[in-house]
């Protein structure tokens, strides 16, 4: 559980891994009338392997808070010689009716995607694992870095 206090007060976000399917979900807790209100923002399936998330945080874009997360699946097509780790950096914003959506300026980066390991017999690096190397690349993007 991570506070989420940015995004709704006194709210949380959870990391929910269904173990029969071995799909993960991201869940928002939230203070009602009548205790607690839970909404899923977010699924991940199986994609050749069973998602993992390897970080959860909260940077500002555009003015707004998102939540942040790194996710990774297991790849092994040795055949094809492509195996490591596949990634994708999601992110998360509140639209105007206040529910959590996907912030597709982020998804649909082809910088926040990549292979880390070997994609069709070549190596291949992907840079954006960690919290630290994705806040770096977007205020460099919002600064206009070179």
């Amino acid at each position: 559980m991570y506070s989420a206090g940015r995004i709704y007060k006194n709210s949380v976000v959870s990391v929910e891994r269904n173990d029969a399917d071995q799909t993960i979900s991201l869940s928002i807790y939230r203070p009602n009338a009548s205790g607690c209100e839970k909404t899923t923002f977010a699924n991940y399936s199986i994609e050749g392997g069973a998602p993992n998330v390897d970080s959860l945080f909260f940077m500002d874009l555009e003015g707004k808070t998102n939540i942040f997360t790194i996710v990774h699946w297991d790849v092994n097509s040795r055949g094809i010689g492509t195996y490591g780790k596949y990634y994708q950096v999601y992110a998360y914003v509140t639209d105007d009716q206040g529910k959590l959506i996907e912030n597709m300026s982020v998804v649909d980066n082809s910088a926040m995607t990549g292979m880390d390991g070997y994609q069709e017999g070549e190596e291949s690096s992907f840079p954006y694992k960690t919290a630290g190397t994705v806040r770096s690349f977007f205020k460099c993007k919002q600064a206009k870095c070179k």
